[in-house]
């Protein structure tokens, strides 16, 4: 397994990548009947999110391939194709659903990843609310996900993706 660790959190890394433009075509193709396949969609997507990173530290001789670095870029295309869907099934207004988007990005790529995550949890914010509100099993069922998720990555969220975040703030004036 080790010997192929990095191989498969590559795959699991594209596969996250392949369901953001996925949750996407179904708010065009399918819109708003597509909100349980959606759910689930974001969830494996997430799924795939919590194993891809320590599976890739688990061989740690083993190079950063490509896709390891550009993993952040695949938590953002999910966030990006379930905007999108969003928009295209008309559970949120194009200009604000577009208008986060465009935020998202330029604070991604001109200012830092790290300050541009609150607003990559928008749409997932709204797919909670709207999912509690039209299929509610399936919205506790990503709410039960986060909180395991939370629990289970406690001390890299305290360590790590905190003080990224707040450094990025004190940037700001900087």
């Amino acid at each position: 397994m080790k010997k192929h660790a990095k191989l498969i959190a590559d795959l699991l890394t594209q596969a996250r990548m392949i369901l953001g433009l996925a949750i996407a075509g179904l708010g065009a193709l399918r819109g708003r009947d597509a909100l349980p396949q959606v759910v689930v969609a974001v969830i494996v997507s997430w799924i795939t999110d919590f194993l891809d990173g320590p599976l890739a530290r688990s061989a740690p001789d083993q190079p950063q391939t490509w896709t390891g670095k550009h993993d952040a870029e695949a938590e953002l295309a999910t966030s990006c194709g379930l905007g999108l869907y969003l928009v295209f099934s008309r559970y949120v207004a194009a200009w604000i659903g577009l208008g986060v988007l465009l935020l998202t990005l330029v604070l991604w790529f001109f200012h830092s990843r790290a300050f541009g995550w609150p607003f990559y949890a928008v749409p997932y914010t709204l797919l909670i609310a709207t999912a509690l509100r039209l299929v509610p099993l399936l919205g506790w069922a990503l709410i039960a996900y986060l909180l395991v998720a939370l629990v289970l990555r406690y001390q890299r969220v305290k360590e790590e993706y905190l003080p990224e975040f707040f450094d990025a703030v004190r940037n700001l004036s900087v």
